[in-house]
C-alpha cells in the first residue's frame, strides 16, 4: 500500500506574506501624497519668479515627479529589497500618475518617459561629489539640466535654480521617505493639500 502525503500550505506563512504586502501597500498609499505634494512645492518655488505658461509649469511638475520617484525607487530598493520594492513602487507610481494623467495617451507617454528617466538617472551618483569636484554629472545637476532644457532655457541659470530648489525640497522630503519605509510613520507636513 502506497501512502500519498501532501503538504498542507502553512496558513500562518500565507497570512504573514499577506500582512507584509498589505503593509507595503499602506506605506505606498501614505507616501504617494508626500511625493506629489513635495513636487508641487518644488514647482511653486521653481516657477514663482518666471513668466511660465501652463505647459512649462506642467513640465516642471512632471519632471519633478520623475525625479522624486527615482529617489523613492532607489531608497525602496536599498531598504526593502527588489521584490518588496516592486510591489511598493507599483502602488506609488499608479497613485502619482493618476493625479497628473488627463488621458490614456498621456498615461502611456508619461510612463515611457518615466522609464527613460529611471534608466538615465541610474547612471548618476546620488548626493554631491566632493567639494573640490564639479557638480556636473551628479543626479541633481542632471535633473536641473533636464528641466532647463524642457522649458527651453538650456543655457540659463535655471539649471542651478532647479538644483537648489530640488535640494531644499529633498532636505525635508527624503528623510520622511526613509522614515516611512523603515517605520511606516510619516511627518504630516507633506500630507496637507495645497
Amino acid at each position: 500500500m502506497n501512502i500519498v502525503t501532501t503538504s498542507v500550505p502553512n496558513k500562518n506563512k500565507r497570512n504573514t506574506e499577506n500582512d507584509e504586502e498589505n503593509d507595503l501597500i499602506k506605506k505606498a498609499l501614505l507616501l504617494s501624497p508626500l511625493v506629489y505634494n513635495a513636487t508641487l512645492k518644488f514647482q511653486e518655488s521653481f516657477c514663482k519668479d518666471g513668466n511660465y505658461n501652463k505647459i512649462n509649469e506642467k513640465i516642471v511638475l512632471v519632471e519633478g515627479i520623475y525625479f522624486l520617484l527615482h529617489l523613492v525607487d532607489r531608497s525602496s530598493f536599498a531598504i526593502l529589497g527588489p521584490e518588496k520594492r516592486d510591489t511598493f513602487m507599483k502602488v506609488v507610481e499608479n497613485e502619482i500618475f493618476e493625479k497628473v494623467i488627463e488621458s490614456n495617451k498621456l498615461r502611456r507617454t508619461l510612463i515611457e518617459t518615466y522609464c527613460m528617466r529611471q534608466k538615465m538617472y541610474s547612471n548618476y551618483v546620488w548626493g554631491e561629489k566632493l567639494k573640490s569636484e564639479s557638480p556636473v554629472g551628479t543626479l541633481l545637476w542632471e535633473f536641473g539640466k533636464i528641466v532647463a532644457e524642457m522649458i527651453e532655457e538650456p543655457k540659463s541659470e535655471k539649471i542651478m535654480y532647479a538644483k537648489i530648489d530640488m535640494f531644499y525640497t529633498l532636505k525635508y522630503f527624503y528623510p520622511d521617505v526613509k522614515k516611512l519605509l523603515n517605520t511606516g510613520k510619516i511627518s504630516p507636513a507633506y500630507l496637507s493639500k495645497k
